[in-house]
């Protein structure tokens, strides 16, 4: 846990160094980040004045690029890598901070988006129940993208293990672990070795996150919370 604890406050350093620059950053970082934007924009929809959350955008990059083609009112970023200096240059609402411990500014989003941020969070559970919370009705939208490290693990192929990443997830792990938290997933494909999602909030069968973990066995068999073997 003091790894983890330890890796997970870096991100905020001024010093901290990006494994993959954000988008904005370069040419294959702006090739990333015009794949979140096309995905992005498939979240969005029809969705008139939509306020969006970004969580662990690293930079404004996608926030910029799908306000300028969609309705959106207000788009809020929040990260601990943004720095006083982006928060000058950059209209979005740029908050520096992890999330689940900052002031957010509202109390619901019609859209929440997160890209290659669900590996790096010590706890991906609360992570999605607190997101689940953040969400207006049955109308806003969820889309996620994040590493598939299902074909890595089929292959032998540990370059998926990256020290900086605390959690691994398969197709079915990760349905799981959406479901769990109270979310009805609408749509979920992998391309190359990223597993992308979009859902909509739904009754949460759970009180709180804590009663996850507590869950008979029964209910669990399928879950995250368990290492998938076959």
């Amino acid at each position: 846990k003091e790894i983890i604890n330890q890796v997970v406050e870096a991100y905020s350093a001024d010093d901290y160094s990006f494994i993959t620059k954000p988008p904005g950053n370069s040419k294959w970082s702006n090739q990333l980040g015009d794949a979140m934007v096309k995905f992005g924009s498939q979240v969005l929809g029809d969705i008139q004045k939509a306020t969006v959350l970004e969580i662990g955008a690293g930079s404004d990059y996608v926030a910029s690029n799908l306000s300028s083609i969609k309705d959106i009112s207000n788009y809020t970023i929040v990260d601990p890598a943004i720095d006083s200096e982006a928060k000058k240059q950059s209209s979005t609402n740029l908050i520096s901070g992890y999330f689940g411990e900052c002031d957010l500014g509202r109390k619901t989003f019609d859209v929440v988006f997160s890209f290659n941020c669900l590996e790096h969070v010590p706890e991906p559970i609360k992570f999605l129940w607190n997101v689940r919370n953040l969400m207006r009705d049955d109308k806003a939208r969820l889309g996620f993208m994040f590493p598939n490290i299902e074909r890595q693990i089929i292959v032998g192929d540990f370059n998926g293990i990256v020290h900086e990443h605390m959690n691994y997830f398969t197709p079915s792990t990760a349905r799981r672990a959406f479901e769990l938290c109270g979310f009805s997933i609408l749509s979920s494909w992998s391309t190359g070795d990223s597993f992308y999602v979009i859902a909509k909030p739904e009754n949460q069968i759970f009180r709180d996150y804590e009663d996850i973990a507590a869950a008979p066995d029964e209910i669990l068999d399928q879950s995250a919370l368990k290492i998938e073997t076959s």
